[in-house]
């Protein structure tokens, strides 16, 4: 679980970049959160699986679409 283990690294003091769960593609976005561009990537898919060219987002409506895509409904 990519969630976990950037928790773990939090803990450690590893500096990680600002980062988001997202539940539902249209959840509300935390001000405080990670800007643009971001990566886009399941949190449950081992190593790089789910991530690829469009894994990588510039706005919020190209960040909407890649959650469409890899969040299950």
């Amino acid at each position: 679980d990519k969630v976990r283990m950037k928790l773990h690294f939090l803990n450690a003091g590893v500096l990680t970049p600002r980062f988001q769960v997202v539940d539902d593609p249209d959840e509300p976005l935390d001000p405080n959160g990670p800007r643009f561009p971001l990566f886009v990537k399941p949190r449950d898919a081992a190593g790089s699986a789910g991530v690829g060219l469009t894994s990588r987002v510039d706005d919020p409506d190209a960040l909407r679409e890649r959650l469409r895509e890899i969040i299950p409904t």
